[in-house]
This record gives C-alpha cells, structure tokens and sequence, in this order.
C-alpha cells in the first residue's frame, strides 16, 4: 500500500439524525471517538471511504467535545494513511471532493449524526434499489499530499 497525507479542516456541530438508531452523543460520551469519516465521491453513487484514526494523527488537534445534546467537533489536524494503490490518484487529486460521513467511536463503530453548522451542505438526488430520493451531503476542507511538508 502506498502511504498519503491528508489534512483536514472542520469545526462544525452534530446533532442526532431522526432515524439514528443509537445517540451519538450518549454513545461517544461512553466509549469516545476514535476517527473521522470521509468519503470522496466517485460518480452519482461511488465513493471511496477513508477513515482517519487518532493513532494516525501526525499533528494538529481532533477533538470531539459533548455540549448537551450535541457534540462540537474541532478538526484541524494532519493524518497518514495508508491508501491503496488504485485510489491514491482520487486521493491526491486537488478536484476530488470530500464528504464528512460521519464519527467513529474507539471501536471503530461508526456513527452518523447531522449537521448542525460548520460545513457546507449540498443537496442531491439519489437512486438505489430502495427507490429514488433527495439527500444532503456536507463537504469538508482537505488537502492531501505524499509528503507531509508538502501540507504545510
């Protein structure tokens, strides 16, 4: 596997979606977080998931912080991350774009929660074999690099 950098930046708050079916909140006040997830869209309905852990954190601050009912999530942090080869081009392409999906406990068991505010949202229509639909995806700031001096 080839190895990459990526750095993300997002300060923005959760609240629990209607249809989660554990709280976010109350399940990362018990257990913590353990990444962040992203995904950069391949087409109308491909993605490639990456997950940054905090054991891969190379600099910078990533904190999930409980306020109420809702978790205030802070990202301004440097990551390396092993990539497969076939995505590495969608990697480091500076066009890709990047979703946030979503929070990962210690476990990695992920979490998806809503946006409040802080990241930009973009609407879209989806078709899957469920049926067809209007969703919302929010975008998230990253630079990725092959050398970390190269992010600074």
């Amino acid at each position: 596997m080839a190895s990459g950098f990526i750095k993300i930046h997002g300060n923005f708050t959760l609240v629990d979606s209607d249809d989660a079916d554990t709280p976010i909140v109350k399940h990362l006040q018990k257990d913590g977080y353990g990444s962040i997830d992203l995904n950069i869209l391949e087409g109308a309905d491909k993605f490639i998931l990456f997950r940054p852990r905090l054991d891969e954190m190379v600099s910078g601050e990533f904190s999930v912080e409980p306020d109420g009912k809702k978790l205030n999530v802070k990202c301004n942090a440097i990551f390396k991350l092993s990539i497969k080869p076939d995505h590495l081009d969608s990697f480091l392409n500076p066009k890709s774009k990047w979703v946030f999906n979503g929070i990962a406990d210690k476990f990695l068991t992920s979490f998806e929660a809503d946006v409040e505010k802080g990241l930009e949202s973009e609407a879209y229509k989806y078709k899957n074999r469920f049926g067809e639909g209007d969703g919302l995806r929010y975008l998230i700031e990253v630079k990725t690099a092959t050398k970390v001096k190269d992010l600074s």
